[in-house]
C-alpha cells in the first residue's frame, strides 16, 4: 500500500461523507489494510427504513470509516482468510478490493471482497 492510495481513500471518503466505509472509494487492485476492531451497528433497513438490522463492523487503523460486513459472502471470505473467532482479527492484515463485476439485475454494482495480504 503506498500513503498516496491510502490520501485518495481518505480523500474520496471526506467528499462522500458518513461512516462506513464505501466501495467506490477502494482501488480496484486493492489495499492492505490493518484490522483494529470488530464490533457491530445497527443500522437501517435499506427495504423498510423503519426496521433496523444488525452487521458486524470492521475497524481499520489505517482509515476514520468503519466496513458494515452486509453480505454473506463478506463474512465467509474473513472466516476464509482469518479464521473463524472474529475477536481474533485485531491486528491482522486484509486486502479490500473493488470488485466491479457484481450485477443485481442489469445493473453493474461495486462490491468490497477480501484477500490475504
Amino acid at each position: 500500500m503506498t500513503s498516496e492510495t491510502l490520501d485518495v481513500i481518505k480523500k474520496k471518503m471526506d467528499f462522500i461523507g458518513g461512516d462506513y466505509l464505501d466501495s467506490i472509494a477502494i482501488p480496484t487492485e486493492g489495499i492492505a489494510l490493518t484490522i483494529a476492531s470488530v464490533g457491530s451497528a445497527e443500522v437501517p433497513d435499506m427495504k423498510n427504513l423503519s426496521v433496523l438490522k444488525k452487521f458486524y463492523t470492521l475497524k481499520f487503523v489505517e482509515l476514520n470509516q468503519q466496513m458494515l460486513l452486509t453480505s454473506k459472502t463478506h463474512k465467509k471470505q474473513l472466516f476464509n482468510i482469518l479464521g473463524d473467532k472474529a475477536k481474533d482479527w485485531a491486528g491482522k492484515q486484509i486486502v479490500v478490493f473493488k470488485d466491479v463485476s457484481k450485477t443485481y439485475g442489469k445493473e453493474r454494482h461495486h462490491a468490497m471482497r477480501f484477500r490475504k495480504a
